[in-house]
């Protein structure tokens, strides 16, 4: 007998169908997010066994003993009155004496101890025995983060369960683990809030106040939940009110050093973290006020510990890269992106404000870096695969039109690889290695095996005739810290923009007039002003250097300026700027820094310092303007011919003004092959190292010296290959920041086509 389907047998059909689809899904999901736990786990407990102790792990190590102590003998009093390490809240501290009591017994906590810094757990078994569960709590609620993560986002925990610096916070006895989880818990529950006041919206409530009563730098998020909120729904003010009152009684009650003496002990906590924010510890380290972003851009740099048995990945940095690409699109998208760039804005902002800039309080920064390194990494996957499909469903027709002229681009497509991929891949592995001179003889298939050795995790070729270690974007913490690169890149842009300013108007204004009808000797002048460009560059700056000697140089005997005194007239030696404008606001930056605007007062000293030019800066945009004026003047000359005669005679006879005419007329005309010339030949001139070095030939001096010149010298005093290569690899990533910006300002990729 056959089957009456009715509408509401379909629906029911319909909905067992839906149902059992969202539960394989959820499956799926959970299974994924539960092997990240354990691979991460995996990873964690490992790091665990390796790592040496860090500077404050005796410290919590003896707090949990002491907090062990109490709850063997039910003293809550004790536990209430600790001030042992009472900056910090006392929940992670009373967390570790749980897990000493119950896993160790008595012999773990009666006798206390203190880690001396630098001593290893394996020469001291006594210390490690007391400190390997400690360790493993730490690596198994890190690795829970990143579980918890992959529920919203796989991809997104697999790069928190890889991050070096996640995994050496969280598998020591450190503060970072607790409060990093309770935040993550607290932006992925807003995440999954639907509307304010649901279920998830008042426990996200719940585990900020236990995230900011876990370490009390995590309460910096809480500027950007409030102001998502309320930008989100205006009218649910009173709901705000009630979340804040409820994150803050779960911040007390989750704080029983708050219990008796809420207001003085919290007041004592905050005015000892503001006096040791400003204190001689803090000042000795010479960390900056951009000193997170720094630790944002490496991965763990120090050595040995970060040796691939450790991490498997060194890569943070370049995830950091990743997510800061998806910052714009995240915050036009939609409300919850929207949080995820506000959580990342408010904890960055804290974090340059506050003067303490220890690498553990970047955590923080993790989970919200990982989930926008993880939309640009799938939006990009996604753009690839629909690129790859659409070239898969063309015409047949078109298919064999690739296919037989890729057999004439193949020979073209060798050579790129030889000339362009390989040595990239070779500068890469330099710049991630330990490569030193006494590599060489092990040769360049060596030093490829062992970027992939230590890219996939494996140890080093001790069989070499010097083991490379891998040491990934951690290698560029040298750069970072050297205390000269932020003069020599402002140097080196300053110079560049500068020149090819001057250049462009130069060469542009010269076009000009020799397109002029009535011109006599045309062709001649033309001639007369290209033939800078037929000397090899560093013969014009030697030149150069000649006419701008101090002594016997052309320029100081046309100023007739006596011998005794051209000392004093130094041109190629002067570091005092003309004007010195940082002399100026250095008391206004002293006021800033004592009111604790750090960030402000660095700006506009490095600003000021940067604008106060000198002798030698000046004479490197003269050579600069000599060098790169003539390719302006050709490219400027091609640029007017094109533009068509009829044009400007239909403007003329319109009544166009002069300067009307070349603003909205001539100027649109010519700027896309303008702008080419301005990118091709501004990209050289910042690559340039033949000028300062003919020019100076000092590497110290900071006014002069350009990034190519301090890698060149890296290699030829220092045999610093990968540091060299860090330095050019620098470079490649700042040339092609600016022609994204400045072709998406100027579309000059579209003239480059043109030209």
């Amino acid at each position: 007998m056959a089957t009456i389907l009715t509408p509401e047998k379909v629906k029911s059909s319909l909905g067992l169908v839906a149902t059992s689809r969202a539960r394989l899904y959820l499956g799926l999901k959970v299974g994924l997010a539960t092997a990240i736990f354990i691979v991460s786990l995996l990873v964690r407990l490992r790091a665990a066994d390796y790592l040496p102790p860090d500077y404050d792990e005796d410290d919590y190590l003896y707090g949990g003993q002491l907090y062990a102590r109490y709850i063997a003998a039910g003293d809550i009093a004790g536990i209430v009155n600790e001030r042992f390490n009472y900056e910090h809240p006392p929940m992670i501290k009373l967390l570790y004496g749980a897990v000493l009591y119950f896993t160790q017994g008595s012999d773990s906590y009666n006798e206390l101890v203190k880690i001396p810094v630098g001593d290893k757990l394996p020469d001291a078994p006594g210390i490690a025995q007391k400190i390997k569960p400690l360790r493993t709590f730490g690596a198994t609620i890190g690795a829970l983060t990143a579980g918890v993560v992959a529920l919203y986002n796989p991809l997104a925990g697999i790069l928190i369960g890889l991050n070096s610096w996640h995994i050496k916070y969280t598998s020591q006895v450190m503060l970072e683990a607790i409060p990093c989880l309770f935040a993550a818990l607290t932006l992925l529950l807003l995440l999954r809030s639907k509307r304010s006041g649901d279920k998830w919206w008042w426990l996200s409530a719940i585990f900020f106040g236990l995230c900011t009563s876990s370490k009390f730098p995590y309460a910096a998020a809480g500027f950007a939940i409030l102001i998502w909120m309320l930008w989100r729904d205006r009218k649910s003010w009173r709901k705000v009110l009630l979340w804040i009152g409820l994150a803050l009684s779960v911040f007390y009650l989750a704080d029983p050093a708050l219990w008796l003496d809420p207001i003085g002990r919290l007041q004592a906590a905050v005015t000892f973290h503001a006096n040791y924010a400003t204190g001689s510890h803090v000042e000795s380290s010479g960390f900056g006020w951009t000193q997170p972003v720094i630790w944002l851009l490496v991965a763990v740099p120090w050595l040995p510990q970060n040796h691939p048995e450790t991490f498997p990945l060194l890569m943070d940095g370049l995830f950091t890269v990743f997510g800061l690409l998806a910052v714009w699109r995240m915050f036009k998208t939609n409300w919850q992106n929207r949080l995820i760039v506000l959580w990342f804005a408010s904890n960055l902002i804290f974090l340059l404000f506050w003067p303490t800039k220890w690498p553990q309080y970047i955590l923080a920064l993790t989970v919200p870096v990982s989930l926008m390194a993880s939309r640009w990494l799938t939006d990009t996957g996604v753009n690839l695969w629909r690129g790859w499909r659409t070239w898969r469903t063309t015409p047949k027709q078109s298919n064999r039109s690739w296919r037989a002229a890729l057999v004439w681009l193949l020979p073209s497509l060798l050579l790129l690889t030889l000339i362009v991929a390989y040595p990239l891949l070779l500068q890469t592995a330099l710049a991630t290695t330990t490569f030193r001179i006494e590599n060489l003889r092990d040769g360049a298939g060596a030093l490829v095996a062992g970027f992939g050795r230590g890219l996939v995790g494996m140890p080093p070729d001790y069989l070499l005739n010097k083991p490379l270690i891998y040491t990934g974007t951690g290698a560029f913490f040298g750069i970072f810290m050297w205390d000269k690169f932020a003069a020599v890149l402002r140097f080196n842009i300053l110079w560049t923009v500068v020149t090819m300013t001057l250049a462009s108007g130069f060469g542009l204004w010269l076009a000009s007039l020799l397109q002029r009808k009535g011109v006599l000797g045309r062709q001649f002048w033309r001639t007369l002003f290209i033939l800078p460009w037929a000397i090899p560059e560093f013969v014009g700056a030697l030149i150069w250097t000649t006419l701008f000697d101090d002594y016997n140089g052309g320029i100081n005997n046309l100023l007739a300026i006596p011998p005794e005194a051209r000392n004093s007239n130094s041109w190629l030696s002067a570091s005092t700027p003309l004007i010195d404008l940082a002399g100026f606001v250095k008391p206004l930056a002293n006021q800033l820094e004592s009111w604790r605007l750090s960030p402000f007062a660095g700006i506009l000293e490095f600003t000021a310092e940067g604008i106060s030019f000198n002798k030698s800066f000046w004479v490197m945009v003269i050579v600069g303007v000599w060098v790169a004026f003539p390719f302006m003047l050709l490219v400027s000359t091609v640029a007017l011919r094109a533009v068509s005669s009829e044009v400007v005679d239909a403007a003329r006879v319109d009544g166009a003004q002069r300067w009307n005419m070349w603003r909205l007329i001539i100027w649109p005309l010519i700027s896309p092959t303008i702008l080419s010339g301005v990118l091709l030949r501004g990209v050289l001139l910042f690559n340039a190292f033949h000028i300062p070095l003919m020019l100076f030939n000092n590497t110290d001096q900071t006014g002069t010296t350009t990034l190519s010149l301090a890698g060149w010298a890296v290699i030829r005093y220092n045999n610093g290959y990968s540091v060299a290569a860090m330095i050019n690899i620098l470079i490649m990533t700042i040339v092609i920041g600016f022609i994204w910006i400045f072709n998406r300002r100027t579309h000059v990729v579209e003239g480059v086509q043109y030209v």
